[in-house]
Order: C-alpha cells, then sequence, then structure tokens
C-alpha cells in the first residue's frame, strides 16, 4: 500500500511503533527521526530494541549507527529515503523528503521485509567496518567505494570528481 504525504507517513509509522513488541530497525534522517522520538522513547521503555543506520548531525540513540558521507548522499540521491521496520512483520520505504508530495511503500511482504532488514544490515557493516579503519586504510576504502559506484551508475567525469569530494 502506498502512503502519501510526510505527515501521513509519520503518522502511520507511530501507530506502528506504538504496537512495537521485539525489535525496530531503521534507515531515518534526523528530521524524520525528530517526529518519531516520542513514540520510539516509549517503545525502549517497553524493552523494544532498535537498530539501525542514522543520517544527521545528533544521534539520539547510542544503538543507532552514523552513516559516513552524508553529504555525498544527498548530492547523488537528492531526496531523503527512510526504511523502518517493526518487529519483521512491516516496512515502510520511500522518499519522505518531499512534504506532502513523499510517498512510501507499507508491506507485510515477507520478500521485501528481508530485502529491507538486508539493506539496512549491509549498510551497518559498510559504516561500521570503514569507521574501524585508519586513516589510511579508509582513503583507500572510499577511493574503492567511489569506483565500484561509478561502476554501477557510470556517472560522468564531472559527477564523479564532484561526489569523491563530498564527505
Amino acid at each position: 500500500m502506498v502512503i502519501r504525504g510526510r505527515r501521513n507517513i509519520l503518522s502511520f509509522l507511530n501507530l506502528l511503533i506504538k504496537g512495537a513488541e521485539k525489535r525496530i530497525a531503521v534507515s531515518i534522517w534526523e528530521e524524520e527521526m525528530e517526529d518519531l522520538l516520542p513514540e520510539l522513547d516509549r517503545a525502549l521503555k517497553r524493552g523494544v530494541v532498535l537498530r539501525g543506520i542514522f543520517f544527521g548531525e545528533k544521534k539520539p540513540y547510542d544503538a543507532l549507527v552514523t552513516h559516513r558521507r552524508i553529504k555525498r548522499y544527498m548530492a547523488e540521491k537528492k531526496a531523503r529515503y527512510m526504511s523502518v521496520i517493526i518487529d519483521g512483520a512491516h516496512t515502510v520505504s520511500g522518499i519522505v523528503s518531499r512534504g506532502e508530495d513523499s510517498k512510501v511503500t507499507w508491506t507485510q511482504d515477507e520478500g521485501l521485509i528481508e530485502i529491507s532488514e538486508d539493506y539496512i544490515a549491509h549498510d551497518l557493516i559498510v559504516n561500521l567496518y570503514s569507521a574501524s579503519l585508519d586513516e589510511e586504510a579508509y582513503s583507500k576504502f572510499e577511493e574503492f567505494a567511489d569506483n565500484v559506484h561509478n561502476h554501477y551508475f557510470h556517472y560522468s567525469d564531472e559527477e564523479l570528481a564532484v561526489y569523491k569530494g563530498l564527505k
């Protein structure tokens, strides 16, 4: 089911979070997290586990991992995407940075939920691994990542030069 409008999306997410019993996984931006904090706080007090990736400066929970190179991400994607998984039973994924033109998909499809879980787990692995590297190894890792992105997305030389310069 498609949910339209940022306010509707966040209201729906707050409802799902209110019913969470075991685990909430997120790939979420600071702007959207702010609207979910009260309900997330209540879920955590009930013993629900929170895991995932956070795009922003003020990480509200230690259990979240801050995504690296946020400026580059925004230059490439030009929108804030979000994925939230509740108890492995619900996934809400889509773009939330377009105000009332925002659209996400809510599903209970096991295959799509598993893909969302893998997406978040992959981001955790990449970001935790890169954070564990010394400065030289980190630079080599990012150069490698830039080349993989370029090979996959086939950027122009100008685009690649811009992306490589963003942190």
